[in-house]
Order: structure tokens, then C-alpha cells, then sequence
């Protein structure tokens, strides 16, 4: 048997205290990580909690008034033509805004059970944006907030747009629909289309309240909000941007923000148009779609 000598023993022992200490360093890291992973659900278990509390206002609180006004309609209490056009505006709008939030919580769905894949069309992309900012005006206005939309497009580009009309709609719908409510009173929401030849870069700025720069980040995570409880300056259930993220990421686009605290934001939403449409010819007109076989 051959006998170690004192240089060899010692060798051994620094090897085997250094692999101990790999060892521990290996498990530090391991426990750190679990450590992060439990955190993060017991964060996400709360914010789902203040969702459901949350969410619960959102629906019932459209359904309540729409459901009063409406019986006091049909009640024939509402005799004077302008108190009834009023009325008639007030429940499209809490019906609008009651569409909308069930639309995102629908979709936030699809995604949670990997079932929001793209349907491609062909998309008349003007017509398309210019229906969804003009169904936000009414909101807009009740805020003296006006809608803007601006063009460019690359010369000679086809009028019709590859991509998936109902999330492109969506995404922009919950940009404006942000833009609106923390776009301040009075001034202005500017809608940016700018058309290239294989991709849409569309932008939504406001000149409202803003968002910190170490904020940008977590306002894309599912159920954040920067404002938390049930009683909030601001309505919303904190699904919107993340949402946005989720449907570009799915149809290959990016979102990024510009925004500081004061200074108001502006959301771009940068779109690859997609190739291969399928093996039949679909238009979308303002999300509406019609299919024409070869």
C-alpha cells in the first residue's frame, strides 16, 4: 500500500475542503434560488388576491348602474329626450367598459392556459386603428381629453397588414385605454402609426401623471399595480401591460416605454408582419373578418 506522503496528505486534504466548499457554495445558491422562487409566489398569491377583491368592483359596479338605468328606462321614468340620450350614453359606456375588462380578463386566460394562439388575416390596418381610438373617444372627452391619430408609411407598402386583427386591437385598445386614464384632465393622447414595409411600429403617448423609471419593469407583470388595495385613485384590475407584453410577445413584436414620474408616457409597440397567412385569403376590416377560399 503505498504510504501518502506529508506534501501528498496535505494536497489531499486542501482538494477535499475545497470540493466541501464547492459543495456548500453549490447549496447556498440552491437554497438562495428556492428561497426567490417561494418568495415570488407568495408575492404572486398576493397580487392575486387584491385581483380577485379588485375585480369584483370592476364588474359589479358597470353592472349595478347598468342595470339601474336601464329599469328606470323601461320604467318610463325617463321622459325628457335629453335625460334619455344622457342615460342611453352612460349605459354604452359602462357597457364599453365592462366589454373591455371581461375581454382582458378572457385573454389574460387563453394565455395563463397556453391557449392564445395568433390567427393571421390580412388586416386594413388604418381602418382597423381608427375604429378602435374612435370607440375611446367618449372616454377620452369625459376627461377633455382629445385623441389624436398620425401616419408615415414607407412608400408603396401594401395597404393590408399580415397579422392577428383581434390581438393587435387588443393591444392597442389597452395602450389607449391607460393613456386615457392616467393621461391627466384636458390635453391631448397621440396615436403613432408608422407603416414599414414587413413591420408596424405604433405608439401611444399622453402627457399625464408618468411612471418612475424603476417602475418600467414591473408594470408589465401580471396583476401590478403601482397603486394596491381597494381603494385607488385609478380603476383597473392590473392586467392591461402585461396582457399588451404577452399578445406582442406571441406575435413576435416588442413593447417598451418612455416615461418619468410628471413628464406623462409613451408606449411603442414595435410589430413584425407576419409571412405565412395560411392556406386561405382572409381580410380583417376593422376586426371584422371575411374568408375568401383559393
Amino acid at each position: 500500500m503505498h504510504r501518502l506522503s506529508d506534501e501528498e496528505l496535505l494536497k489531499e486534504l486542501v482538494d477535499r475542503i475545497d470540493e466541501k466548499n464547492r459543495a456548500l457554495f453549490d447549496l447556498r445558491m440552491t437554497t438562495s434560488k428556492l428561497e426567490d422562487v417561494n418568495r415570488r409566489l407568495v408575492e404572486s398569491e398576493a397580487l392575486k388576491g387584491h385581483f380577485l377583491s379588485n375585480i369584483r368592483n370592476e364588474i359589479n359596479n358597470p353592472l349595478a348602474v347598468i342595470i339601474a338605468m336601464a329599469g328606470e328606462m323601461g320604467a318610463g321614468l325617463v321622459r325628457d329626450p335629453a335625460e334619455f340620450r344622457t342615460l342611453s350614453a352612460a349605459i354604452q359606456g359602462e357597457a364599453f367598459n365592462l366589454d373591455f375588462q371581461m375581454r382582458n380578463i378572457f385573454c389574460a386566460a387563453e394565455i395563463e392556459a397556453g391557449e392564445a394562439l395568433p390567427t393571421t388575416a390580412q388586416v386594413d390596418l388604418r381602418a382597423l386603428v381608427e375604429a378602435t381610438v374612435a370607440s375611446f373617444r367618449p372616454l377620452a372627452a369625459a376627461k377633455g381629453l382629445e385623441l389624436l391619430t398620425s401616419w408615415e408609411e414607407d412608400p408603396g407598402v401594401d395597404p393590408f397588414f399580415v397579422t392577428d386583427p383581434s390581438k393587435l386591437q387588443l393591444i392597442l385598445a389597452n395602450l389607449l385605454s391607460n393613456a386615457v386614464k392616467f393621461g391627466g384632465d384636458g390635453g391631448t393622447v397621440q396615436v403613432n402609426v408608422r407603416r414599414g414595409t414587413d413591420e408596424v411600429r405604433l405608439s401611444v403617448a399622453d402627457r399625464g401623471v408618468g411612471i418612475d423609471p424603476v417602475d418600467h419593469a414591473a408594470i408589465f407583470e401580471r396583476f401590478h399595480q403601482l397603486e394596491a388595495g381597494l381603494v385607488k385613485g385609478y380603476a383597473g384590475h392590473g392586467l392591461g401591460l402585461s396582457i399588451v407584453k404577452a399578445l406582442l410577445e406571441l406575435l413576435g413584436g416588442t413593447i417598451s416605454v418612455d416615461s418619468a414620474a410628471g413628464r406623462g408616457s409613451r408606449f411603442t409597440a414595435l410589430i413584425p408582419e407576419t409571412r405565412d397567412a395560411g392556406g386561405v385569403d382572409v381580410f380583417a376590416d376593422a376586426g371584422n373578418e371575411f374568408y375568401f377560399d383559393k
